[in-house]
């Protein structure tokens, strides 16, 4: 420890020697000026304290009766509880760490269902895309089927077009076959109604047909 009245020391020291100096360690140092505790500044890209503000980190002036009189259950509860508190972010770190050990399950099986999803889309658009061709094909068929029953209803719509005429031209010819019979068998009606009036004109008796002869003058003077 210096000789010097450390209070009005307004030298300034780098983190270095102050350390080697004072005896403090400079990790002790760094820690209090960055709590604002020490008076440092920034020069020549170093950092520096000023002395007279380590005073208070001078080597104190132990008083053995106070020290003994220090409270030592309520260390112990502190350290007690420190301990507790220790222990019981042990327990938080080790639930933790059980929790990242379940989240990584997790997202492994979730990377391992992904991947069967992934395969299993992929098949199916494979699937779609068979289903999508088989489609194409088939409408093409369809489309050469319809063309081929459209020509064949086009030939089967002028077949009967013929037959139609044919029927047509059958069914004239048919009245006119059923005129020339009918005129045929009226014409041979009236002959044969002529022969078989004139076959009862020869199988009469002479009498009768002169009866008959009388008669028909008698109506011609009964005319006159």
């Amino acid at each position: 420890m210096s000789d010097r009245n450390d209070k009005t020391d307004n030298r300034w020291l780098t983190v270095a020697k102050a350390s080697a100096e004072y005896g403090i360690s400079e990790r002790t140092l760094q820690r209090r000026i960055k709590a604002g505790t020490l008076t440092s500044k920034i020069e020549r890209g170093r950092r520096i304290i000023l002395v007279s503000s380590l005073a208070e980190l001078a080597e104190p002036v132990v008083n053995v009766g106070a020290v003994a009189e220090l409270p030592v259950d309520s260390i112990t509860k502190e350290n007690e509880q420190l301990r507790d508190k220790i222990n019981s972010l042990e327990e938080e770190l080790r639930q933790q760490r059980q929790r990242d050990d379940s989240n990584r399950q997790e997202m492994a099986k979730l990377a391992e269902t992904i991947h069967q999803k992934d395969e299993e889309i992929q098949l199916e658009r494979m699937a779609l895309e068979d289903a999508k061709q088989s489609i194409q094909e088939l409408t093409e068929d369809m489309r050469r089927q319809s063309d081929t029953h459209r020509q064949e209803v086009a030939k089967l719509a002028e077949e009967i077009k013929v037959k139609e005429e044919d029927l047509r031209q059958e069914r004239e010819r048919s009245d006119k076959a059923k005129e020339r019979s009918d005129m045929i068998t009226i014409s041979l009606t009236r002959n044969l109604n002529e022969m078989q009036r004139s076959l009862e004109m020869k199988n009469m008796s002479f009498w009768r047909r002169l009866r008959l002869g009388k008669g028909k003058e008698k109506d011609k003077d009964d005319q006159q």
